[in-house]
């Protein structure tokens, strides 16, 4: 683990700063900014793809067990959310955002500090 040490800083910042995007799409959406948030969506499907790009050599590790699944989650709720993107259900973008997509993140992003504060704390 020590040979990732800079790519786990850079996650962990990251996975905050989706953090940011996932709530400032949120925000839009309730306010019915719809259209206006494209750009930030993608921009938070990028650096979840980025995120999970980077863990993958470590994944056969230890993390593989708790963070496997979770990621998965994450995916198919993100998934589901582009697709309603895609069919302009703006309603249906904000149901599963606030429903599935956030919760599913805040818990994959929750194992994730779990698991790699600690490797770069020692």
């Amino acid at each position: 683990m020590e040979k990732y040490l800079d790519i786990i800083r850079r996650v962990l910042e990251l996975s905050d700063t989706v953090l940011e995007g996932l709530r400032y799409v949120q925000a839009r959406l309730d306010k019915g900014d719809f259209i206006q948030t494209f750009e930030m969506l993608n921009d938070v499907v990028s650096g979840i793809n980025s995120m999970v790009g980077a863990l993958q050599p470590m994944m056969e590790d230890e993390l593989a067990d708790s963070l496997v699944p979770l990621t998965d989650e994450l995916n198919r709720a993100l998934d589901t959310l582009v697709t309603a993107y895609e069919q302009n259900q703006s309603l249906e973008a904000m149901s599963i955002l606030r429903i599935n997509l956030t919760p599913a993140y805040l818990e994959w992003q929750a194992e994730l500090n779990r698991q790699l504060h600690p490797l770069i704390l020692s």
